[in-house]
């Protein structure tokens, strides 16, 4: 109970300042510069105190929950540290309406994972007799499952490539074409990072893991890879070391320091490559729709970066602006609340709801499904620019197209239970941490197109309790 008093008074609390600072944006008591730093360190203030409050009274692997994965990366991350990069430079009214929608988002969200409501969803998830039925509690692997779901990983890619479909050398035309599959390869490919998670899930469950099973794992993570440079998303290139952290983390119950260092490596490697590779994209396409092709075009690419002439002062503000939100969501702000959505545009609002509807029914039945070029949209519609390029707009932006400050607040409670709702996975063993993590990277909320966290919960849950029991032996089986 004094949980609870507390944590509703430091929101009141946080609401009060918030506020407070809005009215003296609006009567120009103080500079949008100021406005936006005093909103940014009121963020991480109360981002700061929610998570201590959660580390304090359940300190169990409290560092990837979801709703704390959630308050680093997408608040702290893109709307707080990032904001750095406006130092100095001008600030709009529109970034600190932003903030404004940010804070209230985050207050919303934890509201919803510590709420009645969420904690009982939970309790009914870990004591169901379905999923106790359906979840493996062993950590012990089927390797001639794993091996065939890495082929089949291996062919699907090999197919993307081929087919013009596959990261950032695909086009809207190619895309377009695969429309009616686009969601069946996206679960086929989706079955090699479950495959790391699984294998690394169970190589540290076990207190020494064997050589064998180091090689394999450090394999599956050179494949992981070496086709997200190919895809030209820096993500995908830092995304297997992060599964592999997450999973040493949960079963050693402490942070992989070298995997770190070694992931930040890469991500400075993927920023030096990546950039120059996608010019020559766009410039010129690639070599050819081949991995022979892609790979000469990602050499180019790394063959035209000059790195000993490259200065850390000169990677800072660029590694900044690709982490910001604030400044690319606030024009989405501007433009709603001066301009009528053109044609064409996205159903905000209806997509949310039709989401469940989406995850189920194929598109060759549903033509009209949404086919993911939200980015692509919001680039020339919104942005107006004359190239290809998709845009994360973030979610704050996205709900406010949907519904205004309603829609945002209704939209982050939602979320803040569904994270509440998937933490009850952690308590089923092996199995149940391949659906949780299966599941968080959808819960964190880091989505630009909001519509997609039911849509792909409603959509993944299945799969991944079919994955976990085939990758799993059921624990009666080890006796």
């Amino acid at each position: 109970m004094k949980v609870n008093k507390r944590s509703t008074a430091l929101r009141v609390i946080v609401i009060c300042f918030t506020l407070i600072v809005n009215i003296a944006l609006s009567e120009n008591f103080i500079t949008k510069s100021l406005g936006l730093f005093v909103y940014t360190i009121l963020l991480l203030f109360y981002l700061r105190l929610e998570i201590l409050s959660l580390k304090r009274y359940n300190p169990d692997r409290f560092l990837i929950s979801p709703v704390v994965l959630s308050s680093l990366l997408l608040f702290a991350t893109y709307f707080g540290f990032s904001n750095l990069m406006f130092v100095g430079r001008e600030v709009t009214i529109w970034m600190n309406n932003l903030m404004f929608f940010v804070i209230l988002a985050a207050i919303a969200m934890w509201m919803g994972y510590n709420s009645i409501f969420a904690k009982n969803l939970e309790n009914r998830l870990i004591n169901s007799t379905l999923f106790h039925n359906l979840i493996s509690t062993s950590f012990q692997i089927r390797k001639p499952v794993l091996f065939t779901f890495i082929a089949i990983v291996f062919a699907t890619r090999l197919f993307q490539i081929s087919h013009g479909i596959f990261g950032y050398s695909s086009s809207l035309e190619k895309i377009s074409e695969f429309s009616d599959s686009s969601q069946y390869i996206f679960l086929l490919d989706s079955l090699g990072n479950l495959s790391l998670l699984s294998f690394a899930l169970s190589c540290f469950h076990k207190k020494r893991m064997s050589n064998s099973d180091l090689y394999i794992l450090i394999l599956i993570m050179i494949i992981g890879v070496f086709f997200g440079f190919l895809s030209g998303m820096k993500s995908a290139i830092v995304f297997p070391f992060i599964i592999v952290g997450l999973a040493y983390y949960n079963e050693r119950r402490r942070l992989p320091r070298n995997l770190i260092l070694i992931s930040f490596v890469f991500m400075i490697i993927a920023y030096l490559i990546i950039g120059p590779y996608r010019e020559i994209l766009n410039k010129y396409g690639t070599s050819g729709y081949s991995v022979e092709g892609l790979s000469r075009t990602v050499l180019e690419g790394a063959g035209s970066t000059k790195i000993s002439t490259v200065q850390i002062t000169e990677l800072w503000n660029p590694f900044l602006r690709l982490l910001n939100l604030t400044g690319v969501g606030s024009i989405g702000l501007e433009y709603a609340a001066k301009n009528h959505l053109p044609q064409g545009s996205p159903k905000f609002l209806s997509n949310i709801f039709l989401s469940p509807i989406y995850a189920v029914v194929p598109r060759f039945i549903w033509t009209e499904k949404p086919i993911g070029d939200l980015g692509a949209w919001y680039n020339s519609a919104i942005l107006g620019n004359n190239f290809y390029n998709s845009v994360g707009m973030g979610p704050i932006t996205y709900l406010n197209f949907a519904g205004g400050i309603l829609a945002i607040i209704l939209g982050f409670l939602f979320l803040g239970v569904l994270q509440r709702l998937i933490t009850g996975f952690r308590t089923f063993g092996g199995g149940g941490m391949v659906i949780y993590f299966g599941l968080l990277n959808t819960c964190i909320g880091a989505s630009s197109a909001f519509y997609e966290i039911p849509l792909y919960f409603i959509r993944l849950t299945p799969l991944l309790i079919i994955v976990q029991a085939l990758v799993f032996y059921r624990e009666r089986k080890l006796g």
